[in-house]
């Protein structure tokens, strides 16, 4: 969950950043700021087989924290799914099925949007892409 003002909580940090990054910023003192809307361009990928179905999908979307865009990806793919997606913060266009998955065009109207995220018009901004195989 988010704080107040927008930043991450510890739990949050450490299960997107890792272990790492968490001890880092614990030395530095410096306190981890959210955008002034609080939100953020999330992207998640899913490569899963299901029943004898092969899904492989990529989400984008602006949000203010991970639960936020796990409900979105339950409500499209259904809870056992989302839970095993990877969702990140920011876009990765070298990621696998990123490339796999996403026009370059896509990948560069998605970074133009999460640059003007604070734009009301965006708030609802959200990419789906999937392919099915089905044995």
């Amino acid at each position: 969950m988010m704080d107040e003002d927008g930043s991450f909580d510890e739990h949050e940090f450490h299960y997107l950043y890792g272990e790492q990054a968490s001890r880092r910023l614990a030395k530095t003192g410096v306190k981890r700021a959210g955008r002034t809307t609080g939100l953020r361009l999330y992207t998640a990928t899913i490569a899963m087989t299901d029943r004898n179905v092969m899904i492989q999908a990529f989400h984008a979307s602006l949000a203010r924290s991970v639960d936020e865009v796990r409900a979105r990806l339950a409500g499209r793919f259904g809870p056992h799914i989302a839970d095993g997606a990877d969702i990140r913060i920011g876009m990765y266009p070298a990621a696998p099925l990123v490339v796999a998955l996403v026009p370059p065009p896509v990948v560069e109207m998605i970074c133009r949007v999460a640059r003007h995220g604070a734009d009301p018009k965006t708030r609802k901004f959200e990419v789906d892409i999937q392919q099915c195989i089905r044995a």
